[in-house]
């Protein structure tokens, strides 16, 4: 916690001694390493308020077994991406290629031949 909070060994055992309290530099940096700072100070976690559909759905998502599970997943995540890359390739000579990197999961193949030239 002291690394994580960019502090002394020291300092922090001011903190867990409760000699003195931690100061803001400390619970910013634990909140960046993930730790629940509101829990840390007050011993109590933030309670997020959920619409009715969200619970009803979080309740069976919880009693669900493992294939259920697997299957929703699988749903919720089937289409295209929102970020999804686009490449164009365009040209006669050496093929321009632009955009970013795709990487293909599934089997891909690649036909290149010659221009037919129009007589």
């Amino acid at each position: 916690m002291a690394e994580a909070g960019k502090v002394s060994l020291s300092t922090y055992g001011h903190y867990v001694r409760s000699e003195r309290p931690p100061d803001f530099m400390a619970g910013a940096n634990w909140y960046r390493a993930g730790v629940d700072v509101l829990y840390v100070i007050t011993g109590e976690r933030l309670q997020m308020q959920l619409s009715a559909d969200d619970q009803e759905l979080l309740k069976r998502y919880h009693a669900a077994p493992l294939a259920v599970k697997a299957a929703v997943l699988s749903a919720l995540t089937v289409g295209p991406t929102v970020n999804a890359v686009k490449q164009s390739v365009e040209g006669d000579v050496g093929q321009q290629v632009r955009g970013g990197n795709i990487t293909n999961a599934a089997r891909t193949s690649f036909n290149f031949g010659k221009k037919e030239k129009k007589p």
